[in-house]
């Protein structure tokens, strides 16, 4: 029930959820998982997943659901 004066911020959120790149992650699911690329050549994997390999060059990259918790190797941050 929605109370007169609106829903609730939370669902509010929940209702306007959209996935921003529908390539980037298994969503909407209950345990989403970000999915990547492999080499069948070099078994390089990706994140996200390219057409080539950045190793090898190989066109043979298939697509590999990537693990839910892992290292965090570096980052970047960009302003607009």
């Amino acid at each position: 029930m929605v109370s007169p004066t609106g829903p609730h911020p939370k669902e509010r959120f929940l209702l306007s959820q959209i996935p921003f790149a529908p390539d980037v992650f298994t969503w909407p699911s209950e345990r989403p998982q970000l999915i990547g690329g492999r080499c069948g050549r070099c078994e390089a994997t990706t994140f996200p997943m390219q057409s080539s390999c950045p190793r090898c060059g190989d066109t043979g990259m298939g697509r590999v659901l990537l693990p839910r918790t892992g290292t965090l190797w570096t980052w970047t941050t960009q302003e607009f």
